[in-house]
């Protein structure tokens, strides 16, 4: 169902501030490709509700947290890239 995991980023976000007072934050991008979508659930309440598969153009159009727009623009190319080389492997 799935194929190999592989690491986008790894990225101290200033901005990424918190109700606990940090303005940086370690957020760790990778990348899994499926051949279907898999219901999922957030265990840690705190951390999101109602999760969705979207493309990265969808995932644009939404009011994403601030780091996670942040590696959707910064890394856009390299996440489209490593699609294109899973998908030419098949």
């Amino acid at each position: 169902m799935a194929r190999k995991l592989t690491k986008i980023t790894t990225e101290d976000i200033v901005g990424d501030s918190c109700r606990r007072g940090a303005d940086v934050h370690r957020w760790h991008a990778y990348l899994l490709v499926l051949n279907k979508n898999l219901d999922i659930e957030v265990k840690d309440k705190d951390e999101g509700r109602k999760p969705v598969w979207l493309s990265l153009d969808e995932a644009l159009q939404k009011d994403l947290i601030y780091p996670v727009r942040y590696i959707v623009n910064n890394f856009r190319g390299s996440l489209i890239q490593e699609l294109s080389t899973k998908s030419s492997k098949d």
